[in-house]
């Protein structure tokens, strides 16, 4: 199975919209988040992460 980047999207109480994006690498993913500017998304951090599971809820769908 391809592993394939996927985004997490929300807009919190403050109006602003966010989104975190996992992107796979060799060995796990990259955590991506960013913020909408009004015109474009805005990187405002990164980390690596080992494993990723997306969780809806009471079921967990194993990403990596």
């Amino acid at each position: 199975m391809t592993r394939q980047a996927f985004d997490v999207r929300w807009r919190g109480v403050d109006g602003t919209a966010r989104k975190i994006t996992f992107e796979p690498t060799c060995g796990g993913y990259l955590r991506i988040e960013r913020e909408w500017t009004g015109a474009k998304w805005r990187e405002v951090g990164r980390e690596p992460v080992e494993d990723v599971a997306l969780e809806v809820g009471s079921d967990a769908v194993e990403v990596a």
